[in-house]
């Protein structure tokens, strides 16, 4: 169930993770049960994501928000829309092609 059970085993497991975020194991257990059994599906809870972020900045863990608080589908679904958006944009052209901008004529 992601992104928790990545960030948990890249906080060092569920002792680490829970020391870190002074809370008890079984809090960070339930990230990574299915919602029908208490748990959030893999989800990070709000509360939970600065902290992570903060503890990783800190200890070079290469985590960012997208990867602590995205799941790997919602990281995805914005890759292809950058990739859409940056693919759409036409960069600007002068209105003639001789023309240099913000290049006085020499003449």
């Amino acid at each position: 169930m992601e992104p928790a059970t990545t960030v948990i085993r890249d906080l060092g497991g569920l002792g680490a993770t829970s020391r870190i975020l002074e809370t008890g194991v079984h809090t960070i257990k339930r990230w990574r049960n299915p919602v029908e059994k208490g748990g959030t599906n893999g989800a990070i809870p709000r509360k939970y994501i600065f902290p992570i972020l903060v503890h990783c900045a800190v200890h070079d863990i290469p985590h960012t928000v997208e990867t602590v608080a995205l799941t790997p589908e919602q990281r995805q679904f914005l890759v292809d829309l950058r990739t859409e958006v940056c693919c759409e944009i036409v960069a600007p052209s002068s209105p003639n092609e001789n023309t240099n901008w913000g290049v006085e004529n020499e003449a």
